[in-house]
């Protein structure tokens, strides 16, 4: 265990922790807090009756069950907030990304449940990341969320984007762009190492895809849509992905290395260990795509 790791907390802390953050929260720790036997499809099917009564019985004061619309909103805004509390890459986190993924895989809800389609879900997480940690750890600025629930905060994203239950490139081009695409002092690299690793953690192989793709290059820019997808200024290449972003990003990796101590440097390591992974899978598959079958073998 590295010099700066913790254990994770208990599941009955992390439930109680829930518990404290909004009624949807309460639902959650529930649904943790059923016998150890309870299958996840079980914890699932509670956590939605429990917040379908919520609708039902008007048992919050905000929003009103006769406001299905801002019930929805409620709902989102709630689930931001949860996520932040729940810790990154622990069992409580799978739960919450397998309900919400269940969630999205639900047809055909009418208007008193439309809180399941999370079409808020977007604009909520959109602004939450408006109050998201400075990237110089000790400067005075208005935050939400402290390095340790943006952490939460940001595994929750990356999973999302992962299993694609909601696009968020943006959030993950922004994060890489201010903490790779700039020049950062070594106590702000300390601080924002950690969040690249997340995305790296759980996206670097659709990342690479969508490099190769050139998912955002085609997007319009300037005027009213400003300039969301443009470099920092290390980086004066195309604006979205593409695979001379993907290459500056791994170099910058290698770079702060050099300089990093052993804390950070083990961070790094994982973080450059992911992007070389997601290297090695897209090489097999085009190794595959490109190998000639038995026939073609045997007709040469």
């Amino acid at each position: 265990m590295a010099a700066n790791d913790v254990l994770p907390p208990s599941a009955n802390a992390v439930a109680e922790k829930c518990a404290d953050c909004n009624p949807v929260g309460e639902c959650f720790a529930n649904a943790l807090n059923m016998p150890p036997e309870t299958s996840t499809e079980e914890r699932i099917d509670h956590f939605i009756r429990e917040v379908e009564d919520i609708v039902i019985t008007g048992s919050t004061e905000d929003p009103s069950p006769e406001a299905p619309g801002g019930f929805e909103w409620w709902f989102s805004s709630s689930i931001v907030t949860l996520s932040s509390a729940i810790p990154a890459n622990s069992p409580e986190q799978d739960l919450m990304i397998n309900i919400l993924a269940s969630l999205h895989n639900i047809k055909g809800y009418d208007e008193v449940h439309m809180w399941k389609g999370m079409k808020s879900l977007g604009m909520e997480m959109r602004e939450a990341w408006n109050f998201c940690p400075p990237i110089e750890p000790n400067d005075d600025y208005r935050s939400t969320f402290n390095p340790s629930q943006w952490l939460n905060f940001t595994s929750f994203l990356a999973r999302l984007h992962q299993k694609w239950i909601d696009p968020l490139h943006t959030f993950q081009l922004w994060e890489l762009k201010q903490d790779l695409e700039e020049l950062l002092s070594p106590a702000a690299l300390a601080h924002r190492m950690p969040f690249v690793r997340e995305w790296l953690r759980h996206t670097a192989l659709r990342l690479l895809q969508d490099s190769l793709l050139g998912t955002l290059t085609e997007d319009p820019e300037g005027g009213i849509h400003g300039y969301p997808y443009r470099g920092g200024s290390l980086y004066k290449g195309e604006s979205g992905l593409t695979l001379e972003r993907w290459s500056l990003w791994k170099r910058r990796l290698v770079d702060i290395r050099a300089d990093a101590d052993e804390d950070l440097r083990a961070v790094v390591d994982e973080s450059i260990g992911y992007m070389v992974s997601a290297e090695k899978k897209i090489g097999n598959l085009a190794d595959l795509l490109t190998k000639p079958t038995k026939k073609e073998s045997d007709d040469n």
